[in-house]
């Protein structure tokens, strides 16, 4: 289908406007959510005194900051000052901050997101504006910059950039933390490897490393794609890969490897452990088959709950897409997927699973990347009447599953979405949420586990549902009478 030439003329203004709409909209709803506080802490570090340790003096700047902006922002210098002395007095570990070896005071995520976010940070607070936008400044700048290579690689027309906006930019944007640059980094590493652009590929990859270490598996990935489509070149899917010299690539794949260790040597130095989120915060016996199927199909944050349009776009493009390019578009699905699960696998491990997230867990956004990336490259090779019935498929389904998991003004991680709890009330036994989700969601609070909860569901009609641990079996959480029990 032709596109008017007026069509074409104003479809960048549009975009642009658009963009710019959506960076008012984040920017005026700004929170510190999550972590947000250490990458704040951070970027105030290296703005004031070029480290990411935590000083008085920082929190000092931010008591310095206008009542109103510190009511937004939900921050509490004094709590602050009681968590340094905690931690550089007993070396608990509070707020996301550690005592180092050497006796400061450490974020235990990395910093490399908040160094990048530190122009903004200048021009944010030179303009007399609330510093916690600085971040959300650096979302927007990322996702922009992806937008603007997904034009020139593929090349993405409008429906093709909306998609990358409803999948997941929409709900992580406006989030203090590195979901937005997982996000793209994944998405436009994997459309590198697919590019045959392997060096850019890995650079990516260490750098979205740096805040999420599972991405470093698209490093490993790289020799793997080279090898396959050694093997089988009819299966590549663009013509010729771009040029590049010898020693801009190889400059690329060290700085990729670099980027994706540097994470673990700064936690030796500082901690005396590779990891010390690693070392407190994750179990290998959290990875279960059951968590892993929590993760694609949990009815309040399973990845294919959360983003339906993940699998319409695949749909449409196999239907309309010819024969052999079909196949060689299934192959690379199929390793987006083998991707998609080897990215999520490590993540299987967090004790924070219910993790705070917006419409998905935040690992099922950045994860799910792969796909998204297959479904665009097979996009755009489809007529534009069949990429925009994607668009609005994706759009519809979009709606519905953020309207199922819109609670007013109860976070969407501390409640029960509408089909979730549907099924907990009249199908219970067809819903056994992870643990950790049944929990949050049902005291509507952050709490964690303890051997002596009995947790219950309520549903219209009487309690459906029951959760304890094996040795408080004798606690029927008020169900039965003194002296009886649940019987198995």
């Amino acid at each position: 289908m032709a596109v008017p030439a007026f069509v074409r003329r104003l479809e960048r203004p549009v975009l642009l406007l658009l963009y710019a709409l959506f960076a008012i909209v984040c920017l005026s709803k700004a929170r510190i959510i999550g972590d947000g506080l250490e990458y704040l802490a951070m970027t105030q570090g290296f703005a004031a005194h070029g480290s990411p340790e935590l000083r008085r003096a920082d929190v000092a700047d931010f008591r310095a900051m206008p009542p109103r902006a510190l009511e937004r922002a939900r921050l509490r210098p004094d709590i602050m000052d009681g968590a340094i002395k905690r931690i550089e007095g007993e070396g608990v570990i509070e707020l996301g901050f550690a005592r180092a070896l050497d006796g400061s005071v450490q974020a235990i995520h990395f910093w490399m997101y908040s160094l990048l976010a530190v122009p903004f940070y200048w021009l944010v607070t030179a303009l007399g504006q609330n510093p916690f936008m600085a971040l959300v400044a650096l979302n927007l700048a990322i996702l922009g910059i992806a937008a603007w290579r997904l034009r020139a690689w593929l090349p993405a027309r409008t429906p093709e950039l909306a998609l990358l906006g409803i999948m997941g930019p929409l709900y992580y944007t406006v989030w203090i933390g590195p979901e937005v640059m997982a996000g793209c980094c994944v998405l436009l590493s994997t459309l590198a490897l697919m590019r045959r652009d392997f060096a850019v590929a890995v650079a990516l990859a260490g750098l979205g490393a740096t805040q999420n270490p599972s991405i470093a598996g698209l490093i490993l990935a790289a020799p793997c794609y080279w090898a396959l489509l050694r093997l089988f070149p009819a299966s590549a899917w663009d013509d010729a890969p771009p040029r590049r010299p010898r020693w801009a690539q190889g400059a690329l794949v060290l700085a990729g490897i670099a980027a994706a260790c540097l994470p673990y040597l700064h936690n030796q130095r500082q901690f005396g452990v590779p990891s010390i989120i690693g070392r407190y915060y994750n179990d290998v016996a959290l990875a279960t088959p059951e968590r892993l199927f929590s993760f694609l199909f949990d009815l309040n944050q399973g990845l294919f709950i959360g983003f339906p349009a993940v699998l319409s776009c695949a749909a449409i493009v196999v239907w309309r897409v010819g024969g052999v390019r079909r196949r060689a578009w299934l192959l690379h699905a199929a390793i987006a997927c083998l991707l998609s699960l080897g990215l999520a696998l490590p993540t299987l491990t967090a004790m924070n699973w219910n993790s705070g997230g917006l419409l998905v867990s935040r690992y099922a956004y950045w994860t799910s990347m792969p796909m998204l990336a297959v479904c665009l490259a097979g996009l755009v090779r489809l007529d534009l009447r069949s990429r925009y019935l994607a668009l609005g498929l994706a759009l519809l389904l979009q709606g519905a599953s953020a309207a199922q998991a819109w609670h007013s003004r109860t976070p969407s991680f501390l409640a029960h979405g509408r089909m979730a709890a549907w099924v907990l009330d009249h199908a219970p036994r067809w819903y056994n949420p992870d643990p950790e989700i049944f929990l949050k969601r049902e005291r509507r609070r952050e709490e964690f586990a303890t051997h002596d909860q009995v947790v219950l569901h309520q549903g219209p009609h009487g309690a459906t549902k029951l959760m304890r641990y094996w040795s408080n079996a004798g606690d029927s959480g008020g169900l039965c009478a003194p002296g009886s029990w649940l019987a198995a």
